[in-house]
Formats: structure tokens, sequence, C-alpha cells
């Protein structure tokens, strides 16, 4: 046998235990990200049954209208639109509500 042709043959049988073993390795990554899914899913659920957090605290009512009189103030105040002039400075104009 010609050593050349041995050659070709050595590299095609390292070429294909080279894509077994490429196979098999993909194979474990998947299995081992698939398990470290469901153990973080647990660990998270575990947590959030352990410390409660399904049952969040009441919203506490003084914030709560709190809450209601900033968000009635910010529409109350009158917007501006800054525009420029003829002469390149700014001027405010204000801007009536619909």
């Amino acid at each position: 046998m010609d050593y050349a042709l041995g050659g070709i043959i050595l590299v095609i049988l390292l070429q294909i235990a080279l894509f077994r073993v490429l196979i098999e390795i993909n194979r474990n990554i998947s299995f081992e990200l698939d398990e470290l899914d469901r153990k973080t899913a647990e660990a998270i659920a575990s947590v959030v049954e352990k410390f409660g957090g399904g049952g969040m605290e009441p919203v506490n009512p003084v914030q709560a209208a709190i809450a209601q009189l900033i968000a009635r103030k910010t529409q109350e105040i009158p917007r501006t639109l800054t525009q420029r002039d003829g002469s390149g400075k700014f001027k405010v104009e204000e801007i009536l509500k619909p």
C-alpha cells in the first residue's frame, strides 16, 4: 500500500472520529443545559414559595393617594414649546390644553 493512500485513509478515519466526539459533546452540553434550566426553575420556585413572593404586601393607601395626586398635578402643568425667533434666540410659547 502506498503511504499517501494510507495517510488519506488515516486522515478520513480521524475526521470521522473527531466528528463523533463533537456530536457526543453537543449531546452532553444540551443535556446539561436542560438539567441546569430545570434546577434553576426549581430553585426559583422554592425561593418564591419560601419567602412568599406570591403574596405581596398590599398597596399603602397613603402612597396610592399621593401617587394619584402627583399624576393629577402633572396633567395640570401647562406644557411649553421652545422655538427660535427670527434672530435665533429661544422664545417660549404656551400650548393651550385641548
